[in-house]
């Protein structure tokens, strides 16, 4: 039985940003409605220095237990048995929006965005990141109407001039997201930055697998909270 859908326009217009609660997980989402999620992204979703490989995506597919999920995307990295993800090592913004474009046909109802750790770590300032990012969402909101969109404020880097350009661009998110919401769009920001620190690293950019397992705590968060909003709706 698919969750029915609330208007938004009902909805305050006030976009929270979402830390991990620790909560139990006890109960499906939404009615128990199919999710088909597309992790998008670069090497982080990808799952670069977890130990077997999956990153975040296990930890939160262990979460949604009493849901049906269904990752999609074009790459596969992990032991888990759905390894499906658009997670694209080393990509930068504008490239994760390309590689978007290829894989937002399969209409997930479900888009985890997590985009700019490669810019903020090499162009050494903000520039027109926010923009760059804003225009990504746009995308998927455009192709994919229907889906809650996700966004993620970045976890943290080992380098005090790379976090730095990190906190500006992750300082624009909430507007960035907010002014999509206003405009009745199903998105909303989470904040990784608030519940990861450089001691949840692997290296100076990837999280290991306790700095994972907290960012499947804030996902599984933001799920949750679009499925209140009554946001998720059956795939397709």
């Amino acid at each position: 039985m698919l969750f029915s859908m609330i208007s938004l326009k009902s909805l305050p217009l006030v976009i929270l940003i979402y830390t991990a609660s620790y909560a139990s997980y006890a109960s499906a989402l939404a009615n128990g409605v199919n999710l088909r999620i597309l992790p998008l992204g670069d090497s982080i979703t990808w799952g670069d220095k977890s130990s077997d490989g999956n990153g975040y995506r296990k930890y939160l597919y262990n979460r949604l237990g009493d849901n049906f999920v269904d990752y999609v995307g074009t790459q596969h990295s992990g032991n888990m048995a759905d390894n499906d993800n658009e997670g694209h090592p080393g990509a930068v913004i504008k490239e994760i929006a390309s590689y978007a474009a290829n894989i937002l046909y399969t209409r997930p109802n479900v888009v985890l965005v997590m985009a700019g750790t490669n810019d903020c770590n090499s162009v050494g300032e903000l520039g027109d990141l926010p923009d760059q990012l804003g225009r990504l969402i746009d995308e998927i909101t455009d192709a994919c109407p229907h889906a809650a969109v996700i966004v993620a404020q970045l976890t943290p880097i080992a380098s005090s001039h790379s976090e730095s350009v990190v906190q500006q661009f992750n300082a624009a998110i909430p507007g960035l997201v907010s002014s999509r919401a206003n405009a009745r769009k199903k998105v909303l920001s989470v904040n990784m930055s608030d519940s990861l620190t450089t001691g949840d690293l692997a290296d100076r950019l990837h999280p290991n697998d306790r700095g994972y397992n907290k960012m499947s705590e804030v996902w599984y968060s933001g799920i949750e909270s679009a499925a209140s909003y009554g946001w998720i709706q059956g795939p397709g």
